[in-house]
Formats: structure tokens, sequence, C-alpha cells
């Protein structure tokens, strides 16, 4: 009888969790990022190892071509997978292992059935496979698999797990993004691999309450803007409000967010305007050429001050006018330059 027990807590529990994971962000404080993938969700089953549940595509998760985005699959499987875990064991793992087949598309309104297993169990690591299937059809959209571990003994606390491995990812990331090269920046096969897991990344990191995660977000959504904005029009459309309008305009949003959207955005623009100039000779200080077309030679402050004056110099002497007199009181030297 005491073994039945902790099963039937930990199925209530696992049940539990997946049904306010997609209650919306209001409603459950500190569980923005789980709301957008699965509102609307319904639960059939949570327990023994297993959850079961099923969700329409709604508007706010496809992409330009209606199709459910592989950044919002990614997401909801890795919840269900986590539920299917929690049912067994009581507790939410980190995932350590995560991988995912695609193999056709969910358009919106479609209903689409999410059933995860547990499949393995090794001391503190547990592997899982979610299958997502078209209810009507029964035709197979994804798979995902993945081995998550066991960070803590107690039930799980979203304001402290993982938040080191979130970092170092995002971290990752954004490296990635900026300094890969530009052969790869309009390559298909690049893209279409980074795609989902970005996708997914910027989700997480967009409603999450921590300025230094959101700061992330807003520097990889600058990173896309740059460097991705033709390959990337779909995802950048989907994220722009998320990010951008949804912390702006609500006056509930902490005044670190917006300053960090500010700030990407000022970045943004003070590198748009460099035409020509590569991303990574940007990131190194790079200089644009001036409107002439020349080269600029000034390579300090005070070297363009020189030019800049020997130039109005130039151009007063060709109209027969007096030179000016300069002076320049570096390191405490006054010199005359009519002298």
């Amino acid at each position: 009888m005491g073994a039945v027990e902790p099963s039937a807590w930990m199925s209530a529990a696992a049940r539990r969790w997946l049904e306010n994971a997609g209650a919306t962000a209001e409603d459950a404080p500190g569980r923005g990022f789980n709301a957008l993938p699965l509102s609307g969700m319904r639960v059939s089953l949570a327990e023994r190892g297993r959850a079961l549940c099923s969700l329409r595509v709604p508007p706010h998760l496809t992409d330009v071509e209606g199709n459910w985005h592989a950044g919002a699959i990614v997401a909801a499987a890795d919840d269900v997978c986590a539920a299917a875990i929690m049912s067994v064991e009581g507790i939410i793992k980190v995932s350590i292992h995560y991988d995912i087949s695609y193999f056709t598309t969910a358009k919106l309104h479609d209903e689409v059935e999410m059933d995860g297993r547990v499949v393995e169990q090794k001391v503190r690591m547990t592997a899982v496979a979610v299958e997502i299937r078209k209810k009507e059809s029964g035709e197979l959209v994804a798979i995902g698999r993945q081995w998550m571990m066991a960070s803590r003994p107690k039930l799980f606390r979203p304001e402290t797990v993982s938040t080191k491995t979130r970092l170092l990812s995002l971290e990752l990331l954004q490296g990635l993004l900026k300094g890969v090269s530009n052969v790869f920046i309009k390559k298909f096969h690049f893209i279409d691999s980074v795609k989902a897991y970005l996708s997914y990344a910027l989700l997480r990191a967009s409603v999450s309450s921590s300025p230094v995660v959101f700061q992330y977000a807003c520097g990889m959504f600058s990173v896309l803007l740059l460097r991705f904005g033709e390959s990337l029009k779909g995802e950048i459309g989907v994220f722009f409000p998320l990010i951008v309008l949804r912390s702006l305009d609500s006056s509930d949003s902490p005044l670190s967010q917006k300053e960090s959207i500010i700030c990407a955005f000022c970045k943004f623009a003070k590198r748009r305007g460099n035409d020509g100039i590569p991303y990574q000779q940007l990131e190194m200080g790079g200089q644009a050429p001036n409107s002439s077309g020349l080269d600029n030679t000034a390579t300090t402050t005070d070297d363009w001050e020189d030019n800049w004056d020997d130039d109005l110099d130039d151009e007063a002497a060709a109209n027969g006018l007096p030179l000016r007199s300069q002076t320049n009181s570096k390191d405490g030297w006054n010199v005359d330059w009519d002298d």
C-alpha cells in the first residue's frame, strides 16, 4: 500500500504541472515560456511514466506559411517528456541530450496528439521519447528523444533549476551566431540545422524574468536582424512582437528589460550604419569608409581631428584666406602653429 501512494501523488503532480504549463502568463506568473507552446492543451493521461495530451495549433505558433513552428514543437515535446518523467519519479529533470526528427508539417488549427513515454532509467539519468501525430489521420509529425538527469533530489523549483546551464547555452549560441563565417549565412543546411534550436532558445529566453537571460535574448535577436535578416524572416516576425513589443508596451515589464531592448537596437542601428564592414570587423573595432569612398587614414580621435583641421586650412588657402591659428595643448604643451 505504501508503494502505491507515491505513484499516485507523482501522477497527480505531473498532471497538475502539465495543465498549469498551458495556462496563460497572467494566470500563472513565472510560467510564461510554458504558456506559449502549450496554450489550449488538454491532458488525457499522466501516470506511470507516460504523458498523453493534445492541442489545436494556434495562430501565434505558426510561421509565415501557416505551419506549426519548429521551435514551438521542440518546446512542447520537451514539456511532455518532463511530465512523463515526473509521473514516475516525482521530479523535473534537466535535459543533457536532445534529438528531434521532423516528418511532416502540422497546419494552423490542426489537432495534434503528443505521447511521451519513459523508455529507460539508469541511476540518475532517464531516457524518454515523444511521438507527435495528427489526431485525425494519425500521420507522424515528429519524434523527439532525450536523456534527462536529476539535478536535485527535491521537487521542481522553476526559479533555481538549470539557470547556469541556460546561461552557458545562450552564451555559446550567441557566440556561434556572431562568429560564423558569412559563407554560412545563406547556406540552407546550416540555417535549417540551427533554426529549431535557435527558436527554442529564444522562446525560453524572451519570457524569462531574469535580466541576464533576457539580455541574451535581445542580443541574439539583434544578431538575427543583422546577419540572418534574409534567411530567417519568418522567425524574426514571430519574435519581434514577443521580445520587443510585449516588453515595451506592457507597464508591468521590468525597467531592465526595456533598457536591454533599447541598448540592443542602438547597437543594431550603429552597426547597420556601417555599410560594407563585415560584422566580425565591427566587433573588433573596424572603421567604415567615408562618404567620398576614400580610406580614412585617421587611426585615433585626435588624428581625425587633425585631418579635419588640415582640410579646413587647405580650403582656406585655396580661397586666398589667411590660415587659422591652431593651438595644441596635448600633454601640457602649447604650440602656436602660426609661429
